[in-house]
């Protein structure tokens, strides 16, 4: 029984841990349904902007699609108005024919009137109408390439324009680049050259000054030593500002070096690093390509951490060919370890092109400006030199390639010049003889009106044929004006129609982005249910437990009493005495009689009897007993209140981070409302919150500190912040004093 005991005291201890912990579990449970209502919040939110977007889109290809709609209806109109135009000149150029027979038969019945006079005279003014209409033909035909003239000569002189305007900084990139190669002959002299004017004062100010805890690191580019310098142009530009900066280790060290920088008038970033050695092996490309990290030999472990953090030089690409890098990036699977990709620009070596990928994961592509400034990083000097000279080289063959274009395109200006000269000195020419020609036809058409004897019958049809065919060319002309009008139509419905294309795109491409942030919102949603259901089940396994756990100490307690009333009864009897396999009552007598002389022995030797040295043994192996089971218990408690430490601070840390994130996530967003650009610093460890804000959000620069903005940025960084700490703690009230 007492076996059975010992069994049940065991279940019960084995069931009691099991209940205490499903229940540390249980509150895990509730810390993770908290994660997946703030994934869902976060979700519902960018489904919300994601709608916004939708519509705004939506709202705009209605617009197209009205404005479409009405040039539609302006066009059916300008078809009808031409179809009239056309019945319109059809029925005047029958008018011109019936005329003209009619002419001819009045002609022919003066002629038979006139005994041939009238004949030859009439001959004579067809033959000189003829010539006339040819010298008016000739005339117009020659006004149409005064147009075409015109346009060519403008188009000249445009050439002109565009060959001429890229010279002048070419020149300037010549000086500059020409400037660059003479320092670069003058051995050691440029190693400050591409900083600020004042950075050797502020360097030895730095190392005079004696309150720093530890003595900062910079400026960055004094410690990178560019291995390769033919990418020196393309890293100046990406690498930015961060060349300039320094590095310190703590806050206090950042305020000092601050003043230092306001006193000697050279104000420049300063980063907080931290020590250790960052191991990017596991995260770069494949060793057969290049890198920014590969190609720089960098002396100090601070500025390798400050360039991996703020830059990725560790999977920042470098393929010279623009070719080759797309192949890499966007052909087949995308490469492991890749954020971008820096190529060279052919045309121009100093500039060169950056490959990326969008948040949708498709390709992108942006020119990177040649760097005009002096190198701000150590590179071997024969090498710069030579590349600079090929730089120079390169520039120069521009410039005379320039030059030689803007001397053609004023050749070809003086050519269209010349060709307007001649075609209106022929013009000239031309109006002479047609109004020569006008001018005989008129006295011819006098000298037979002088011999018409009829009633002006025949003048009647000539101002019926000049009507219809004065008629007919102002059709043509309104023909023509409706034909210009379709055509600028039917250029504005394509222009219409690409617009309308291009935001079924977008539609499409923001609809794609709604249902991926839908599906999340559900991913969510899905996960808060399975969390849910996990705890319930949790929960139910637990009141089961407890139900085991009630059950078997149940069970104890009925055993226990069965024990106890078994040893009750037989303790009526006698005392409960272990004995012997094989003892007698005799032997057992015997060994009786032998203890109790033993005992009396043992008693004068020890100085006290059996009892009271058992009962004095009995207290202390009860007090024994009890600081053992107290010891165990404060070790217990121990043990029950560092594991609930641990797991607060474990909830403290993650709900700081939860906080730390979520507020700078918002300081972001609210910084962009206004093209500004920024980051949160905190330090948890040395409690230290900071922000960093670049108030042009174009440039590519790590962003200023707080005390170098001026009053306005700091005062709208100053109120984003506070927003975004307050929307990241979740305060309901927000209040604003004047700042």
């Amino acid at each position: 029984m007492e076996q059975l005991l010992y069994s049940v005291d065991a279940e019960l201890t084995r069931i009691h841990d099991r209940v205490t912990a499903a229940d540390a579990e249980l509150h895990m449970f509730d810390t993770a349904i908290q994660e997946a209502d703030a994934e869902i919040e976060t979700a519902k939110e960018y489904v919300k902007q994601a709608r916004g977007r939708l519509e705004h889109a939506q709202n705009e290809k209605g617009d197209l699609k009205s404005a479409w709609d009405e040039q539609m209806s302006e066009r059916h109109d300008l078809q009808a108005e031409q179809r009239k135009i056309r019945e319109y000149l059809k029925a005047a150029e029958t008018r011109i024919c019936e005329t003209q027979q009619k002419i001819a038969e009045e002609n022919q019945r003066l002629t038979e009137l006139g005994g041939g006079s009238y004949t030859r005279k009439q001959e004579q003014l067809n033959q000189v109408k003829a010539e006339a209409v040819e010298a008016r033909t000739q005339y117009e035909e020659h006004q149409r390439e005064r147009d075409r003239l015109y346009r060519e000569l403008e188009e000249a002189n445009e050439g002109v324009d565009l060959a001429a305007a890229p010279i002048s900084k070419t020149k300037s990139d010549v000086e500059q680049a020409e400037s660059l190669l003479r320092n670069l002959n003058k051995e050691g002299s440029i190693r400050n050259l591409g900083f600020h004017e004042k950075m050797p004062a502020l360097i030895r100010a730095i190392q005079q000054e004696q309150s720093f805890g530890r003595q900062p690191v910079g400026p960055i580019g004094h410690h990178v030593t560019l291995l390769k310098p033919e990418w020196s142009s393309i890293l100046e530009n990406s690498l930015g500002a961060t060349l300039n900066s320094f590095i310190v280790t703590s806050k206090r060290d950042m305020n000092i070096l601050s003043a230092i920088m306001q006193e000697a008038n050279c104000v420049c970033p300063i980063f907080i690093g931290s020590d250790g050695h960052l191991d990017t092996s596991e995260h770069e490309p494949d060793s057969q390509f290049d890198t920014a990290l590969r190609i720089l030999q960098i002396d100090n472990e601070l500025v390798r951490r400050q360039l991996i953090i703020n830059h990725g030089i560790e999977q920042m690409l470098l393929i010279e060919r623009l070719e080759e890098a797309s192949s890499v990036l966007f052909d087949g699977q995308r490469p492991r370890n890749v954020k971008r990709c820096y190529c060279i620009d052919q045309a121009d070596r100093r500039r060169g092109i950056h490959l990326s990928y969008s948040r949708a994961g498709e390709p992108s592509q942006a020119p990177v400006p040649a760097y005009n400034g002096n190198p701000r990083m150590k590179t071997d000097l024969a090498s710069q030199t030579r590349v600079q000279r090929g730089v120079v080289a390169d520039l120069r063959h521009d410039l005379s390639n320039q030059e030689q274009q803007l001397r053609l395109a004023r050749s070809r200006l003086e050519g269209c010049k010349q060709a307007r000269v001649r075609h209106e000195r022929k013009t000239n020419d031309l109006r002479i003889a047609m109004q020569k020609k006008e001018d005989l036809m008129e006295e011819l058409l006098e000298a037979l009106d002088k011999e018409v004897v009829e009633d002006g019958h025949l003048d009647a049809l000539r101002t019926a044929l000049q009507e219809a065919e004065e008629e007919k060319q102002l059709n043509s002309g309104s023909l023509k004006d409706s034909t210009d009008a379709m055509n600028a139509m039917m250029k504005a419905l394509k222009g219409t129609k690409q617009q309308l294309a291009a935001k079924d795109a977008e539609i499409n491409t923001l609809m794609e982005q709604l249902q991926v942030v839908q599906s999340e919102e559900l991913m969510g949603t899905e996960k808060r249910r399975k969390i849910i259901s996990d705890k319930n089940a949790a929960v139910n396994e637990i009141d089961e437990m407890k139900r085991d756990l009630e059950r078997t100490t149940h069970e104890k307690s009925e055993i226990a009493s069965r024990i106890l009333d078994y040893s009750e009864k037989a303790s009526l009897v006698s005392p409960r005495v272990e004995i012997a396999e094989g003892e007698t009552a005799a032997s057992l007598d015997k060994k009786l009689d032998r203890l109790h002389r033993d005992i009396q022995r043992y008693n004068q030797q020890l100085g006290a009897s059996r009892d009271e040295i058992a009962a004095e043994a009995k207290r202390a192996a009860a007090a024994h007993k009890q600081a053992l089971r107290q010891v165990k218990e404060f070790k217990l408690l121990a043990d029950v209140l560092k594991a609930t430490l641990e797991y607060r601070q474990k909830r403290w840390k993650l709900f700081r981070s939860h906080i730390s994130s979520r507020a700078k996530a918002q300081f972001t967003y609210l910084l962009s409302e206004r093209s500004f650009r920024g980051r949160l610093l905190t330090d948890h460890e040395g409690k230290l919150l900071d922000l960093q804000v670049e108030p042009d959000i174009t440039k590519d620069s790590t962003g200023r500190g707080a005390k170098t903005l001026s009053g306005g940025e700091k005062s709208f960084s100053q109120v984003c912040l506070l927003l975004a700490l307050w929307e990241a703690m979740g305060s309901p009230i927000r209040c604003l004093d004047e700042l």
